[in-house]
């Protein structure tokens, strides 16, 4: 668990993440102690979708298909329990860049409203450049500051920790 919430939290690394979250999920099903077994599986593959999802749009946004991969992102964002696998904030960011890239400052602007909507941090996700030409276009402060509390809106705080220990502690392979 800790490795999963380290690469998403401090090294945005999603890919490491959803294979950790993969292997993670093997022992759970491999697990022969493991209680309420059924409802940790299920929720540990929703988690992995919702990572998968992120990916896969990551990719598609800058390659393949853009349009779909904002779709993708827009669902995400309205998922229950999708802050359990994935930080919102790093979601909005990319559409945000998005919209930068595409030269659509009013939609760029939309997103890092729905970040402040969302009391999700603006600036730990944004650089400040972009931040900053996104804001002057649209007649925004730049130097906007939220006062919100640390972790509050966007911190992965899943409970699958207890899940991944659990099933690594009763997973004993046949030799």
């Amino acid at each position: 668990y800790a490795c999963i919430k380290v690469e998403i939290d401090e090294y945005r690394d999603y890919v490491k993440a959803l294979g950790a979250l993969k292997e993670a999920s093997k022992f759970l099903v491999k697990s022969k102690k493991a209680v309420n077994k059924e409802a940790k599986v299920r929720s540990l593959s929703r988690r992995i979708n919702f990572v998968e999802t992120y990916v896969r749009a990551r990719k598609q946004i800058i390659s393949s298909n853009p349009d779909q991969a904002v779709e993708s992102c827009l669902s995400l964002v309205d998922q229950p329990e999708v802050e359990a696998a994935i930080r919102v904030g790093d979601v909005y960011a990319l559409l945000t860049e998005h919209y930068y890239h595409k030269d659509n400052m009013e939609k760029a602007m939309e997103m890092i409203d729905a970040m402040r909507a969302r009391n999700i941090m603006v600036h730990p996700y944004l650089d400040e450049k972009v931040l900053r030409t996104i804001c002057v276009a649209c007649g925004q402060d730049p130097n906007f500051d939220q006062k919100v509390e640390e972790g509050h809106g966007d911190e992965i705080d899943d409970g699958i920790g207890e899940e991944i220990e659990e099933a690594e502690d009763s997973y004993h392979p046949q030799e």
